[in-house]
């Protein structure tokens, strides 16, 4: 009995001593650079290798060897521009990369977990990560970016750093015009009376405009004088001073413009405008039965 009184003595006393030198470890961690997907063109995923040290994030950690430590990252969903525009991010399995010393071994590991490492001889480690960036095709221009944590944990050890994710899209976002609904006058006679399409939000022309937000634009409209059918008889079509529209929002409220002369306008903060247009048509007396059409076309440019 008293041998092994003496030996759980011994052994406690050990564990002591081992606990008192693990809180005592000491290790600094430093950012140093950010994970920085610069120039990021619209409508691509963008990716950054752990491994590119001219793109990937990077944290130095200086400490004890032998001194184990856990990592974990605080990773951002997205990037934020001042304007309140987001482009997503993601990170993969092997976009975290610990180098040991000077370059002694590299691993990679899944950044979005907890992963353990251990200082080595150098007494140093290089913690690398890359990432994935995802902006639209319409994305609006600035800069954006977005706060990362890393966290190094360990007995007696609780520090953190934070770095940023940053990219930049320039240039304005590519403008684009999308017919939704026709001009349509529905059934008509032809007694040479006057019809007007019956519902503005159903029956009116209409575009859908995207584009860099807030960025003025120029709408103009190529008009046709009348319908016309495959035999060639016509139906004169006219436009009025009040005849352009503008939804804001589609379908509760529109504001007027003249289609027949150049409209100046400004793409809304989403990067969107609901361009729309009506306007008269008089079918001739007799004019023969049958399906009748034009067309409208609408031209939308930055100025």
């Amino acid at each position: 009995m008293r041998t092994k009184i003496m030996v759980i003595a011994a052994v406690v006393t050990m564990l002591s001593s081992v606990v008192a030198s693990a809180s005592q470890a000491q290790i600094t961690i430093r950012p140093r650079f950010d994970l920085r997907f610069r120039d990021l063109p619209r409508g691509t995923v963008t990716s950054i290798d752990p491994r590119d040290f001219s793109g990937a994030a990077r944290f130095e950690i200086r400490g004890t060897r032998g001194t184990v430590l856990d990592i974990e990252f605080t990773l951002p969903s997205e990037m934020t521009s001042v304007g309140g525009y987001t482009i997503p991010l993601s990170f993969g399995i092997t976009d975290g990369l610990v180098m040991g010393g000077e370059g002694a071994f590299f691993a990679n590991f899944d950044p979005t977990g907890t992963t353990r490492v251990t200082i080595g001889w150098f007494r140093r480690l290089w913690i690398f990560l890359g990432g994935d960036a995802n902006p639209s095709a319409s994305q609006a221009s600035g800069s954006y970016s977005a706060p990362i944590t890393m966290t190094v944990t360990g007995v007696g050890i609780d520090e953190s750093a934070d770095v940023e994710a940053t990219g930049e899209i320039t240039g304005l976002t590519p403008i684009a015009a999308t017919g939704i609904n026709d001009l349509d006058f529905g059934p008509v006679l032809s007694d040479g009376g006057t019809y007007a399409p019956a519902i503005l939000a159903a029956d009116a022309g209409r575009w859908e405009i995207s584009g860099e937000p807030g960025a003025n634009v120029t709408v103009d409209f190529t008009l046709p004088a009348a319908l016309s059918n495959v035999p060639g008889d016509l139906i004169p079509i006219t436009f009025g001073g009040n005849d352009g529209l503008i939804w804001d929002p589609f379908p509760a409220s529109y504001t007027t413009f003249d289609p027949r002369v150049t409209h100046f306008d400004v793409i809304d903060g989403t990067g969107s405008l609901v361009v729309g247009i009506t306007g008269l048509i008089t079918p001739p007396i007799g004019v023969p039965p049958g399906p009748y059409s034009a067309t409208i076309t609408l031209t939308v440019a930055y100025f």
